[in-house]
C-alpha cells in the first residue's frame, strides 16, 4: 500500500485466509488547507487507485463554547433524525457535553465527546412508539453554562404492510398499519407494484383517530405461478409484501376430498355431512363446475355439482346416510375439468336403541345397553351423558369390532323423593336418548 503526504498507510496488509477483504486504518495529519490524494493498493501486477480528501483541521481553542444545535421539527416513527450539535472550535481535549430528553419515547445518549480537531459531532436518534399516537419531545444539550433545546414531534410511522391468509389462493387485499393512532389531517400512503398482474391505488388516504386498513387491489389473471412485491412508502419509511398468483384450474392440476368434520368412519342415519372438494388452482374468469357421485345408494347425495366462483378453490357437497344395518365401504368422487378425485368411505350401523331398567333404588348401581342397527367392522365408541346429575354414567363406551351392542354400569345417589332422570348416547352427529329411569328414595 501507499499513500501521499498527509496521508499515512501500513506498507502492507495481509488478508486472512478464506477470506476476500480486510479493512485498513489510514492516519491523517493536521492539515490548514484541504487535500486530495490517491491511495495505491498493489497485488502482484494489478493495482487499484482509491481518491482520498483530507478537509483542512478545525481552529483548535481550550474552551470552546456551545454554539449551534440542528433537529428535524416533525419526524416519524421509523425515521433516525439526526441531532446535529456544534462548537465554537475544535477542543484542545476531548469535550464533554451532556444530553436530555422529556420523553422516555424518544431516548437519547446521557454525555456526548466531541474530540479533538472535531468541533461537531452527529447523533442519530431512534423514536419509539406510542400507541396513543403523536407525543412531543424537548431534547437539550449541555455544555457548561450554556445550553441549547430543540422541540421535535414524532408522529406514528408504518408498522406492517401485510397481505392477510385468504381461502381464495389469488386474494390481493393487503392491510397497512402504523405504530399509532393516527393524528389530525390524516395519512395518505404512496403504493406500487412490481408486476402489472397486481394493481393497487398510486395513493391511498387513512383517516385521523384510526391504526390502519385495507386496500384495494385487482388482480389478472396468470398463465404460471407469479411472484409479485407489494411496496408501501410513508414518512420515509417503505415496507414490502409479495403475493404467489397461480394460474387457473385445468388439466393436470388435482382436487383433494376430505370430510370437514372427521376423518373415519360416519354412521347410519346422519344428515347433511359437508365433505369439501380442494381444488390444487382456482377456478378461472368463467368459473368452473365440480360434480360429485356416489358409489353405493346409501351414500346420498344433497347435490350432484357446485359452482366455484372465478378465483376461489373450493366446492362443496352435503352427505345424507341410510339407516345401513351392515358395514357399507363405497367411494365420494369428484370431478372438475376432466380431473377426478375418489375418496374412501365407510358408513358403520348407527345409534339404534339405549336401554335401561325403569326403576332403580337411590344409592344403587345398575346396568344399560347401546346398540346399533348392525354389527360394526371397526371398535366403535359412543358418548354417554346422564340428563341429571343424581346418576353417573361412564363418558365413553366402545362397541368391539364384529359386535352390535354395549352394557354398561351406572351408579345413582341416594333421594328424598321419586326422581326420573335419561340417559343420552352421542355417535358421530346423531344423538338418541333413553326413556325415563326413576330413582327411588
Amino acid at each position: 500500500m501507499s499513500g501521499f503526504s498527509g496521508a499515512i498507510v501500513p506498507k502492507s496488509v495481509q488478508v486472512p485466509a478464506h477470506h476476500t477483504s480486510v479493512s485498513v486504518t489510514i492516519r491523517t495529519s493536521v492539515r490548514s488547507a484541504k487535500t486530495h490524494g490517491t491511495i495505491k493498493v498493489t497485488l502482484g501486477r494489478s493495482s487499484r487507485r482509491a481518491q482520498l480528501t483530507i478537509t483542512r483541521t478545525p481552529r483548535s481553542c481550550r474552551a470552546p463554547k456551545l454554539t449551534g444545535f440542528k433537529l428535524a421539527r416533525l419526524v416519524y416513527v421509523g425515521n433516525h433524525p439526526a441531532a446535529v450539535i456544534h462548537l465554537s472550535c475544535a477542543p484542545e481535549r476531548p469535550a464533554r457535553l451532556s444530553m436530555t430528553s422529556t420523553s422516555s419515547f424518544l431516548p437519547v445518549p446521557a454525555t456526548i465527546t466531541i474530540g479533538r480537531y472535531y468541533n461537531s459531532a452527529t447523533v442519530v436518534l431512534k423514536p419509539k412508539a406510542d400507541e396513543a399516537g403523536q407525543y412531543t419531545a424537548k431534547i437539550r444539550v449541555r455544555r457548561g453554562s450554556r445550553s441549547l433545546a430543540r422541540t421535535l414531534t414524532v408522529n406514528p410511522g408504518l408498522a406492517e404492510f401485510t397481505n392477510p391468509p385468504s381461502s381464495e389462493p389469488n386474494s390481493v387485499g393487503p392491510d397497512v398499519s402504523f405504530t399509532g393512532i393516527i393524528p389530525a389531517g390524516g395519512y395518505t400512503v404512496q403504493f406500487s407494484s412490481s408486476n402489472p398482474v397486481v394493481k393497487l391505488p398510486g395513493t391511498a388516504s387513512f383517516q385521523a383517530g384510526s391504526v390502519g386498513g385495507g386496500i384495494l387491489a385487482t388482480v389478472q389473471e396468470v398463465s404460471k405461478k407469479t411472484k409479485v412485491t407489494l411496496t408501501a412508502t410513508f414518512g420515509g419509511v417503505t415496507l414490502h409484501t409479495t403475493v404467489l398468483l397461480i394460474p387457473p384450474f385445468g388439466p393436470g392440476d388435482s382436487i383433494t376430498l376430505a370430510n370437514e368434520q372427521s376423518t373415519g368412519p360416519i354412521y347410519g342415519q346422519e344428515f347433511s355431512l359437508e365433505y369439501v372438494a380442494a381444488l390444487s388452482n382456482p377456478a378461472g374468469r368463467d368459473g368452473l363446475t365440480v360434480t360429485f357421485s356416489s358409489g353405493d345408494p346409501s351414500l346420498e347425495l344433497e347435490s350432484t355439482s357446485f359452482d366455484v366462483t372465478p378465483g376461489f378453490a373450493q366446492a362443496f357437497v352435503n352427505i345424507d346416510t341410510a339407516n345401513v344395518t351392515s358395514a357399507v365401504h363405497t367411494e365420494l368422487t369428484a370431478t372438475a375439468d376432466g380431473v377426478t378425485a375418489k375418496l374412501p368411505v365407510t358408513i358403520e350401523p348407527g345409534l339404534a336403541s339405549l336401554t335401561i331398567p325403569a326403576t332403580v333404588t337411590g344409592g344403587a348401581s345398575f346396568t344399560g345397553t347401546v346398540s346399533l342397527a348392525g354389527p360394526v367392522d371397526t371398535p366403535t365408541t359412543i358418548d354417554l351423558q346422564s340428563t341429571w346429575g343424581i346418576v353417573t354414567v361412564p363418558l365413553l363406551v366402545t362397541i368391539p369390532a364384529g359386535q352390535s351392542s354395549v352394557t354398561f354400569t351406572a351408579t345413582t345417589v341416594p333421594v328424598d323423593t321419586d326422581s326420573d332422570v335419561s340417559i343420552v348416547a352421542m355417535l358421530g352427529d346423531t344423538t338418541l336418548q333413553s326413556d325415563n329411569i326413576t330413582v327411588t328414595p
